[in-house]
């Protein structure tokens, strides 16, 4: 078998179920809390607000949610494997149409095959990864961390490029994979090689030893069954074959990017070739998610011919001829000789089976408008904003629309139909296509500013939208300052903020800038940024300076219209003040994770790719780590200068009412404060809108010892307690409760108590001198008091009012047992019926102890007797004892019958 690298546990290396245990869960939100209570900083509790995150599993695939489905297995059941990237599962669908999970994982893979064994073989950034029919992972080659290494060691200590794409094995169980620009082999025994390729990327080597050619970072590979490799040379617009003898060739493809022409296939162009797979004919069948067909070269005459895609837009099932493929991808031939193929874009899987193109799994992720937003289906949300009246908004990135959470929770479409396109200036927002969404923003008088990569659109109040910024042109992108915003030209949009003015700022991180659109004139003009990519001006005029923008560039104004830039490749937020002057606020330009407690300008930070400011000026900053696969995806808080995480710091998955410290973290972008001061991310892998609830002090309860009695000068048997109760609901740690009789003769304990972990703080009430009602009132900063009630008594009070004993002859003597009371000038005297004095009484601190004697000179039976106490003051009272007697001797004898039926000893 292949050597075999095991998996060490943890989140960076393993595939595991998402669903942390409870206990596990438990501890991490108790430490949390006891965090809460030494620092006083509430923690933040994960709420649901938009989007479902139920994919599906048990249910018939169709109804099923699929996230960027990859690669695609057929299985000889009659059913297929799904690789659901999004979803970071493998998914089965099985003859009878239902999906399940096969194995949950830890890493963005890319594409996938099965092994005869059951086994799936799946690729991942620098690693190749074996999945057991068990379920167990192991890794049989790479390290996980990119690099590169020659050829003939062991594949499990090579070092591999963080670009692993695709898999295929042979016939002898050796594993191919796609290396960068090289194709590479494990064998059995886990040795490394070469196949085909060199480390530089281009096209050449034809008819010669394919490990000589040049390949330009391919992906899917496919083996027939005479022991061919067939490579989908995507950069090179080519299908590329190596034969048994190691030889190299084209057999579909020109070298130029176009629409597949049907005939000769080496005389036709290509688009992106993707996903590969050979029938048992011989004909070679591959996806081009470039040109969004499925083609077919005949293995027979070497003709390339399209057999779907090229209809309409639409996500309609339909003819082959007239179907529209979107971003089609992995593909797999079943027995029958039908292809499956996974469409990467709508989140399916499809069948072309007698000329027709239907739908087997997954649906299109746009639904529940007009229902709860927590049942609707969003597809990547990537920014959210605010209006005034508190509605929000989600830019739904790969959907294609424009999204309304209304402030009670239901959700509708403002914009957009879910198919890409351009709309119409001046049409209706709701009725128009809009390409994919990149940013969005609201101002003060409602008109919604939603980005795509290189135009800003405008809805205004009243439905209609039109372009505010920017053409459809990008070659020239950066143009235009000093005229009319909509003469401006981008590269890509990923930012966008309304300051109290209403001028518009656009980030455009492809160019290194913001740019400022004035609400009064429409004119543009450059607002901080010089359009070089660096890191220079700091203090100085915010024009000046240079950013290095590599991913995205949020942005974010607080009520003092300070704005604030994530500048991700110099791993900073920088604040630009009213007067043009930048300064960085948080990271010091080295990459990491930020110190717990430490100056925010002092520590290194990642990737920032989502801002948001509160009223009070307190700054969210989430990171993406797009770029560094190993990292998670955190959000820090920075409040006075002092940066402290609130969310993703352990293994639990983000669910709702986990504690967001406890949760591993979710691709959090756009970012915004709603009208409660709770933060609102949208999570564009998950799917969905979170609110991150803080989880701050909301109500006390009392929680036990309401309305208690006790004599004058004793302490009630019951501490007085009350709960402190979280916005979020969770119960709130370290919070301190005053305590205060306001009516009657009681003194307490202390005035003050913080709450324990479980929220509960608690005093003991004591009684004074006089009889009566007593208040007391419990209070906390900003909470509405609460009250308990308690009445002094002139008797003595006493706790329990009666005891009894239970005593076998020949055995020890019960232990003793006490009375709870106090008073001045306590005395207790036991008596009994009957001659023996088997009862008797002393006082001790905290009440009368009472306790047997004479137990010997007792037969077997029940007895009675008493205690009466008294004090100096207080009339007397009277506990009865009851004490049972057994003997063991009698109990041996057992009855039994005599022949006539009678019972003897």
């Amino acid at each position: 078998a292949i050597t075999e690298r095991e998996i060490p546990v943890g989140r960076t290396g393993r595939i595991i179920h998402r669903d942390a245990p409870m206990k596990l869960i438990s501890i991490l939100l108790l430490m949390t809390l006891a965090a809460a209570a030494q620092t006083v900083n509430y923690p933040f509790v994960v709420k649901p607000l938009a989007g479902t995150s139920e994919i599906g599993n048990g249910l018939q695939a169709t109804q099923a949610l699929l996230k960027s489905p990859g690669d695609i297995v057929a299985d000889s059941a009659g059913g297929f494997a799904i690789l659901d990237y999004g979803n970071r599962q493998i998914r089965r669908v099985g003859s009878d149409g239902v999906i399940t999970s096969v194995a949950s994982l830890s890493w963005d893979c890319y594409d996938m095959k099965a092994g005869r064994d059951g086994s799936y073989y799946l690729t991942a950034s620098a690693l190749v990864i074996k999945v057991a029919p068990d379920g167990k992972a192991s890794v049989i080659a790479g390290t996980g961390v990119p690099g590169s290494s020659l050829d003939g060691g062991q594949a499990t200590t090579a070092a591999l490029s963080g670009r692993v794409t695709g898999i295929a094995l042979d016939s002898n169980n050796n594993v191919y994979f796609v290396e960068g620009t090289r194709v590479r082999k494990v064998t059995p025994a886990g040795i490394i090689s070469t196949v085909a390729g060199i480390t530089t990327p281009g096209y050449g080597g034809d008819n010669g030893p394919a490990i000589s050619a040049q390949l330009n970072y391919p992906h899917g590979l496919a083996f027939d069954a005479a022991g061919n490799l067939y490579i989908a040379d995507q950069s090179n617009y080519r299908i590329r074959k190596i034969n048994t003898s190691g030889v190299i060739t084209t057999i579909a493809g020109n070298g130029n990017y176009g629409l597949a022409v049907n005939g000769a296939a080496t005389a036709s162009p290509l688009g992106f070739p993707q996903g590969i797979a050979v029938d048992a004919a011989g004909n070679v069948f591959f996806t081009d998610i470039g040109t969004n067909l499925l083609l077919k070269i005949d293995g027979a005459t070497g003709a390339v011919s399209t057999l779907a895609g090229g209809g309409a837009l639409s996500y309609a099932d339909a003819a082959a001829s007239s179907v529209y493929l979107h971003g089609p991808s992995g593909i797999a031939i079943e027995s029958n000789g039908s292809v499956l193929f996974t469409e990467y874009s709508s989140n399916r899987v499809r069948r072309l089976s007698a000329g027709n193109v239907r739908t087997v799994a997954g649906r299109v992720h746009i639904g529940g408008d007009n229902g709860p937003a927590t049942d609707a289906t969003l597809n990547s949300p990537i920014d959210v904003a605010y209006d005034a009246q508190g509605n929000l908004y989600i830019a739904d990135a790969e959907g294609h629309q424009l999204r309304q959470v209304s402030a009670s929770g239901i959700i509708k479409t403002v914009a957009g139909t879910g198919l890409p396109g351009s709309p119409a200036p001046g049409a209706s927002a709701a009725t128009s296509l809009l390409p994919r969404i990149t940013a969005v923003a609201v101002d003060s008088i409602g008109n919604i500013f939603v980005a795509a990569p290189t135009v800003v659109y405008r809805i205004t109040p009243n439905g209609a939208i039109d372009v505010y910024a920017g053409t459809a042109a990008s070659g020239n992108g950066g143009a235009g300052d000093g005229g009319p915003a909509t003469q401006a030209t981008f590269l890509y949009i990923s930012g966008l903020a309304v300051d109290s003015a209403g001028n518009l700022y656009i980030a455009d991180h492809a160019n290194h800038r913001v740019r400022k659109v004035s609400a009064a004139s429409g004119m543009i003009a450059a607002f901080a940024g010089t359009g070089v990519s660096g890191f220079v001006g700091e203090n100085g005029p915010a024009l000046s300076a240079q950013f290095r923008s590599t991913y995205a560039m949020p942005l974010a104004i607080d009520a003092k219209n300070n704005v604030y830039i994530g500048d991700d490749g110099n791993f900073r937020v920088r604040m630009v003040s009213p007067d043009g002057v930048i300064t960085t606020v948080a990271g010091n330009g080295q990459s990491g994770d930020p110190e717990d407690g430490a100056q925010a300008r002092n520590t290194p930070l990642k990737y920032p790719a989502g801002l948001a400011v509160d009223r009070a000026g307190v700054l969210y900053v989430a990171i993406d780590i797009a770029l560094q696969p190993f990292g998670r995806h955190s959000i820090y808080r920075v409040e006075g200068g002092v940066i402290r995480p609130i969310s993703g710091l352990g293994d639990a998955a983000p669910a709702d009412g986990i504690a967001a410290t406890a949760n591993y973290g979710f691709d959090a972008h756009g970012m915004r404060i709603d009208l409660n001061g709770d933060l609102i991310a949208s999570d564009y892998s998950g799917g969905v809108v979170r609110k991150l609830m803080r989880n701050s002090p909301r109500d006390l309860t009392v929680f036990d010892g309401n309305n208690q009695s006790g004599a004058v000068g004793s302490a009630l048997p019951k501490a007085l307690q009350v709960r402190v109760n979280g916005r979020a609901g969770l119960v709130v740690a370290g919070e301190p409760v005053t305590f205060k009789v306001t009516s009657g003769d009681a003194s307490l304990s202390g005035a003050n108590a913080a709450a324990d972990d479980t929220g509960l703080a608690s005093v003991t009430l004591t009684m004074g001198s006089t009889a009566g009602p007593v208040t007391v009132t419990a209070t906390a900063a900003g909470l509405s008091a609460v009250t308990f009630s308690a009445t002094a008594t002139a008797g003595l009070a006493i706790a329990p009012e009666s005891l009894s004993f239970a005593y076998t002859i020949g055995m020890d003597a019960p232990e003793a047992q006490q009375i709870s009371v106090s008073g001045p000038g306590l005395a207790a005297n036991a008596s009994v019926d009957g001659d023996v004095a088997w009862l008797q009484a002393v006082v001790v601190d905290g009440g009368v102890k009472v306790s047997l004697a004479n137990l010997e000179q007792l037969v077997s039976g029940v007895y009675n007797g008493k205690v009466s106490i008294s004090a100096d003051g207080f009339d007397s009272r009277v506990v009865l004892v009851v004490l049972s007697v057994n003997d063991a001797s009698l109990s041996k004898r057992r009855p039994s019958r005599d022949q006539r039926g009678a019972v003897r000893f």
